[in-house]
């Protein structure tokens, strides 16, 4: 009984969250008419209290202030709860996003470039560049005050961008953001798109305040913001291909081609590899004193290998279909009618060497110094656990040595090994645990993930094998192997029938 009453509430909320895309796909004009009474919403909710007070003040007028009836009671109530809206409304004062502003003196090709392109594409004024730790360009409005009538525009671009990208990809991806605000190309997407970042500083700002600007503004805007966000993500990839082609009106194919390829390639460096790499070193360093953006324009050359970003590449393009929210790239590449994405290699020189000039040295060291600020917390905690698990390895250590290891500590032991030890203790720690446990499917799977990771046959024996005694492992068993073969470049997909057969199989 409690079971299908769970089952059903689960089904529930999954035809919910599967509303917006079937309803966007089933009725379009309805869906983006519903889109856009739901972003109007955000402003409702604002003009509500001045409009409270109007109301309330006009009727005490008419009646008298005194309050002889309910009604006047009533009518007090609004008017209070209105001036009360309107005052934490009109004191706001929203704060300017992360980065360091760099100025036209600093870097007067950087602003040369983003004004061309503005006036390109008949984009909003840009009040302030500001460069930010991330790989990433954003184009960010912020209010003044509470009410959204006059708009701060700063456009954030990320170091490791100026760093990884040449000037012409950086335009790119610059033009495919300055085009949102486009006076002749604004659409429905790019103004729920804006509105979608503006509800979120909304939602932060007054979340983080107390009293009655916590209780009148944030609470609405935590909830709105969720449902928002989640009504409006069918819209996102069409407004991804919208961004494309500002960037393709603004350089042409083969520019706006390699940004698209070199912003994957890069990323996914950045995420699986730089980033992992630093954040390894808190294990025998209790302070970030490390300098990882100007550490990045040296290393990435050396670390960076051609072989490695065209496997990379490869399994970009295998991937046939993006996210709810985000297209992948053979559909951001089709749409614009290139061809297969060819890695350009790294540029020669990246763009901070050609748009920053003499001010890129005293960036990067102001970067560097925000980030071990940022970091020192968190660096701190993560030091913490690494001394705390490497003693918890010594104890398994020893326990291993003496009976062995079952069941969940054989799968933390052998973790451990993998990430404090040498790669041949960590394949001994795996091959150990399954001589111990052949007959545990969860040790059999988790084996057979890390010798896959290793780019062994072996591996996939023994994700069919964690298949056959565990149905529970057979989807991510069977992505597990699509990823090795992609990898390997001899497949797109894992065949389906093979999925089918394996099902069969275990069932």
């Amino acid at each position: 009984m409690l079971e299908s009453v769970t089952d059903r509430i689960q089904s529930l909320r999954d035809s919910w969250q599967q509303l917006p895309g079937r309803w966007h796909a089933e009725h379009p004009l309805r869906y983006r008419a519903a889109a856009a009474g739901l972003a109007l919403s955000g402003y409702a909710w604002l003009v509500a209290f001045p409009l409270l007070v109007l109301i309330a003040g006009l009727r005490l007028a008419a009646n008298g202030l005194l309050p002889e009836t309910p009604w006047g009671y009533l009518d007090h109530a609004l008017l209070a709860l209105g001036l009360s809206g309107t005052l934490v409304l009109g004191r706001a004062r929203f704060a300017r996003p992360e980065g360091e502003v760099v100025s036209l003196s600093e870097a007067p090709r950087l602003h040369a470039l983003v004004e061309s392109v503005r006036h390109e594409l008949q984009g909003a004024t840009v009040h302030e560049i500001r460069i930010t730790g991330e790989f990433d360009v954003r184009l960010l409005r912020t209010p003044v005050s509470g009410f959204p009538l006059v708009m701060t525009h700063t456009l954030l671009i990320g170091m490791p961008a100026l760093q990884c990208l040449s000037e012409a990809q950086l335009k790119a991806w610059i033009a495919s953001q300055l085009g949102e605000l486009s006076r002749q190309r604004m659409q429905l997407g790019s103004w729920i798109t804006q509105l979608r970042q503006l509800w979120v500083q909304y939602r932060n700002h007054f979340c983080a305040g107390s009293g009655p600007a916590r209780l009148l503004i944030g609470r609405f805007f935590d909830r709105y913001t969720r449902l928002f966000h989640r009504f409006t993500a069918p819209l996102m990839p069409a407004q991804q291909h919208a961004r494309d082609r500002h960037a393709l009106r603004t350089l042409g194919y083969e520019d706006t081609a390699e940004w698209m390829v070199m912003q994957s390639v890069m990323g996914r460096f950045l995420e699986q590899d730089y980033w992992p790499s630093v954040h390894h070193i808190a294990d025998k360093a209790p302070e970030p004193t490390i300098n990882p953006y100007r550490n990045l324009g040296v290393l990435l050359p050396r670390r960076l290998e051609t072989d490695e970003a065209r496997r990379w590449l490869r399994e970009a393009w295998a991937r046939g279909s993006g996210s709810e929210s985000m297209p992948c790239l053979k559909q951001r590449l089709q749409a614009i009618a290139a061809g297969e994405a060819q890695f350009p290699g790294l540029p020669a020189p990246p763009a901070a060497d050609a748009l920053l000039e003499d001010a890129h040295t005293g960036l990067l060291e102001r970067v560097d110094a925000a980030w071990q600020a940022r970091e020192r917390d968190a660096w701190q905690l993560r030091h913490q656990k690494s001394c705390a698990e490497r003693e918890r390895l010594e104890a398994l250590r020893a326990e291993a040595g003496s009976d062995g290891l079952r069941g969940r500590q054989a799968m933390e032991f052998a973790a451990l090994v993998k990430r404090y030890g040498t790669s041949q203790e960590a394949c001994d720690a795996y091959e150990q645990i399954l001589a111990r446990n052949p007959d545990d499917a969860r040790i059999v799977f988790g084996a057979g993930k890390y010798f896959t990771g290793l780019g062994e046959e072996r591996g996939i024996r023994l994700l069919e094998q964690a298949m056959e005694m565990d149905k529970r492992y057979v989807v991510p068993a069977c992505r597990l192997i699509s990823e090795f073969r992609n990898r390997r470049g001899n497949i797109t997909r894992f065949p389906a029938h093979e999925g089918q057969t394996i099902r069969r199989r275990v069932s």
